[in-house]
């Protein structure tokens, strides 16, 4: 293992990932939350920037893991308050500016 930390973003790049996500699409966003966190890949590892989206409505939900380009995760899966998250979707934001990965989770209560 390298031992090296993972590299840390600043305040500002999880401000603009969420806003990204919460503003630039169309989505009607319940709760958006953005981190720093890591992916540990054995040998080394890799800092990230995590982003969790709940999402009103399943419709909308749909078009932004389209556009995005996330796969749907099968099962249904506890949520936050207790209840059980209809749908999920995961995976990884295409290249930007970002100094880090990003990593979205998307989430929708909604039938």
């Amino acid at each position: 293992m390298s031992g090296h930390a993972p590299t840390r973003s600043g305040p500002a790049e999880l401000v603009a990932v969420t806003a990204l996500i919460a503003h630039v699409t169309d989505t009607h966003a319940l709760e958006v939350r953005a981190g720093v966190d890591h992916l540990d890949l054995g040998d080394e590892i890799l800092g990230t920037i995590s982003v969790d989206l709940l999402v009103a409505q399943a419709s909308a939900a749909e078009r932004l893991a389209t556009r995005l380009r996330l796969m749907e995760r099968s099962g249904h899966h506890a949520s936050r308050d207790g209840g059980v998250a209809w749908r999920c979707w995961s995976g990884w934001l295409a290249a930007a500016k970002w100094s880090l990965p990003v990593s979205l989770h998307l989430t929708t209560l909604d039938r």
